[in-house]
């Protein structure tokens, strides 16, 4: 449902932006309007619309989902692809010469999948260990 349209998704500010916008403070909710972009410093914001004050650009991470139905459908998004570990032939992670983490691949009959964000990394490679997955290092 919210992969194939763009709906809005209701989020929560996290931080006070009174001193861009008035009235714009900490626990504000909003709906989001189309999808992230970035902005002309290439920082990742979308338009939320804010009952009684309008539309404001708003950086993500100054934003809390608080959409039940869209948490819902992350979640089951997430346990589908972490179940799809499964299939996984060939899994690499590719670190630098000093070991830090630079990103992990997996090879499927599906294609390969490239993670560069380390969080979601460790995450994944949390559950191929619990899989019993073979992870070959490999130092670029």
């Amino acid at each position: 449902m919210f992969g194939e349209f763009l709906v809005p998704i209701k989020v929560r500010l996290n931080a006070d932006l009174s001193h861009y916008f008035p009235g714009l403070t900490s626990g504000l909710e909003g709906y989001t309007m189309g999808n992230a972009f970035k902005s002309d410093t290439y920082t990742a914001v979308i338009n939320v619309y804010f009952e009684g004050y309008g539309v404001a650009t708003v950086v993500l991470d100054r934003l809390d989902i608080i959409d039940e139905e869209y948490l819902d459908f992350l979640k089951r998004r997430e346990e589908t692809f972490l179940k799809s570990l499964k299939a996984a032939k060939k899994i690499v992670k590719k670190v630098g010469p000093k070991g830090g983490f630079k990103e992990l691949e997996l090879f499927s009959s599906f294609g390969k999948i490239t993670i560069s964000n380390k969080k979601e990394a460790d995450k994944i490679e949390g559950a191929l260990k619990e899989l019993e997955k073979e992870i070959k290092i490999e130092i670029i």
